[in-house]
């Protein structure tokens, strides 16, 4: 409860302060290596304020987050959005092509292991998940992973976070 107070009163001010010209090259960069195709079903888990939005082109993206305010401003975007917390989607199984979280998945967290297989559940079994954390949670996650049944397909440096692009064990 707290940390959604502390992203609603972040909210306004989010997107101005995170879409820069290095969050759109590192981003650009990472998006050349995400399988994604026009109308795909793409889930974008702990949207904020909708920074990806831009860079899934056709794919048809619903961003989640826990934060009303934070989906206030995505959905002032335009984006079709939905509130819901990571580690209990309300999604049936199979229901993406890929699901993208990008540095969501361990805020806060004491265990991030339930989220990331909310994401694996949610993704078809030849579907993508594509989580990003900082550097320094780079370790943790590669344990998270196994545990979660997804399968390491690639690593990817991106700026200050570290980029794993999964697929379904």
């Amino acid at each position: 409860m707290k940390k959604r107070k502390f992203f609603d009163g972040i909210a306004p001010s989010w997107h101005e302060e995170h879409q820069n010209a290095e969050e759109e090259l590192k981003l650009e960069a990472l998006f050349r290596r995400i399988p994604m195709s026009p109308g795909q079903m793409v889930l974008d888990a702990g949207c904020g304020t909708g920074l990806l939005g831009r860079q899934v082109g056709a794919a048809h993206l619903l961003g989640v987050d826990g934060s009303l305010g934070m989906l206030r401003e995505t959905a002032g975007r335009g984006a079709p959005v939905a509130q819901a917390l990571l580690d209990a989607l309300p999604f049936g199984d199979g229901t993406f092509d890929a699901a993208l979280c990008f540095t969501a998945l361990a805020l806060g967290r004491e265990d991030p292991a339930p989220a990331a297989r909310e994401l694996r559940r949610v993704v078809r079994p030849n579907g993508t998940v594509v989580i990003t954390v900082l550097h320094r949670a780079a370790p943790c996650l590669r344990r998270v992973l196994a545990v979660a049944g997804l399968a390491l397909r690639d690593e990817v440096d991106a700026g200050q976070d570290r980029a794993f692009l999964c697929g379904r064990t």
